[in-house]
């Protein structure tokens, strides 16, 4: 039990480093029409969906998340999570 623990352990370490990320902020400050907002930036775990929910957000960015050397094809894909929703529970 001990050495499947280890090698889960060695194998979340290595895809952490392999998968390091690279943010590319959209805006130089705050987005427009946002400028004077002053509400938190906050993350809602529990609602509707069963799954995160950023809201408030004044500085969007994108998160890039690139392949191992050996698996680049060229080839990419963008994710586009919505915005401008609101659920009431």
């Amino acid at each position: 039990m001990k050495k499947k623990l280890l090698t889960a352990v060695f194998a979340v370490a290595v895809f952490a480093v392999q998968a390091q990320q690279k943010v590319i902020q959209l805006y130089n400050g705050a987005a427009p029409g946002s400028e004077s907002w002053n509400w938190e930036e906050k993350q809602l775990d529990s609602n509707l969906w069963h799954t995160p929910v950023v809201y408030n957000v004044t500085h969007p960015s994108l998160t890039v998340f690139q392949p191992w050397k050996d698996n680049n094809v060229g080839t990419a894909v963008i994710v586009c999570p919505g915005g401008g929703s609101r659920h009431y529970p």
